[in-house]
């Protein structure tokens, strides 16, 4: 099936939205910055990231509470029984380096 994507903007001020007519205790929201929202392609999480800090202003910024990256000691994936060690036998992640200099951007933002 198609994939929908919901990290935008406007899907976090409805998320928001929702969660004002209602009384949670904890309101938070984790970013998956793979699988819909990256297509599917790894190597977008970063962008994702990028795009998501940038709008943390305002009411969205205090719910959002980390994001959750695919990531494996080597970029891509393979099917079981691959001979390539480090490589993801599940979904496609990024790789250990990819990672390290994402948390490097991340950290530069906060």
């Amino acid at each position: 099936g198609a994939l929908h994507s919901n990290y935008s903007g406007d899907d976090l001020a409805k998320l928001a939205l929702a969660y004002s007519k209602n009384e949670y205790n904890n309101r938070a929201v984790i970013i998956d910055a793979n699988h819909a929202n990256s297509q599917k392609t790894p190597v977008r999480q970063a962008d994702i990231i990028m795009e998501v800090m940038d709008d943390m202003r305002g009411i969205v910024g205090d719910l959002i509470k980390g994001f959750m990256v695919e990531s494996y000691l080597v970029d891509g994936a393979q099917y079981p029984g691959g001979k390539v060690y480090g490589q993801s036998i599940t979904d496609g992640c990024i790789g250990i380096e990819k990672t390290r200099n994402l948390i490097y951007r991340i950290a530069e933002k906060i």
